[in-house]
């Protein structure tokens, strides 16, 4: 299992130039962690919009997406249903279309986490959890605490800021501590 503290992440430019991500996690299929984002099987990141603008194409992967706080973001595309982001409700929706990402007139900055997976090999989700869950090993997961303090396997505890992570080497209980608690969870499955 793995820790990052979220304030350590360095941000970047999109590939497109068009906004601001935080990578967390890159790792290819087998469970070993890639070289970069361009050699992942799956990553994870943190993206900032802060005004209208379009997302870079990944051929090939499968995007997950989750609104973190406030505001709604319309995704559109050429040939594609639009699609409506709205806070803590999970989205997936194809790397190739040029998708342009509207805010909602009084959004401010947005926030999301992103999942993407190859297709071909991987399949992925993002799920806003409140309850305790358990991860069976050969599954590869984040958690991302969105409020209160949650207990990993026994004697790790995260919080608001942290994220966790495992390649799916071993299985995870995860526990809230707090009534209040709240998280994303990403999960990676072997196709």
């Amino acid at each position: 299992m793995h820790l990052l503290l979220l304030d350590e992440v360095r941000p970047q430019p999109w590939r497109n130039g068009g906004g601001v991500t935080r990578p967390l996690v890159s790792a290819r299929e087998a469970g070993t962690v890639s070289t970069g984002p361009a050699s992942a099987d799956w990553r994870l990141s943190l993206a900032d919009i802060s005004a209208d603008a379009e997302f870079s194409v990944f051929p090939g992967m499968q995007r997950h997406a989750v609104l973190l706080g406030s505001g709604a973001v319309s995704l559109a595309s050429n040939g594609a249903e639009p699609v409506w982001v709205r806070p803590l409700q999970p989205v997936s929706f194809p790397g190739e279309p040029r998708w342009h990402a509207r805010r909602e007139p009084g959004s401010l900055e947005l926030r999301f986490l992103n999942l993407m997976v190859r297709r071909s090999v991987l399949r992925g989700e993002l799920q806003v959890i409140e309850c305790q869950r358990q991860v069976h090993a050969g599954t590869a997961w984040a958690l991302l605490p969105l409020a209160g303090r949650w207990q990993l396997s026994g004697d790790v505890i995260v919080g608001a800021g942290q994220l966790a992570w495992d390649e799916g080497n071993g299985g995870c209980l995860m526990q809230p501590l707090q009534a209040d608690a709240s998280a994303v969870l990403a999960l990676v499955h072997s196709i």
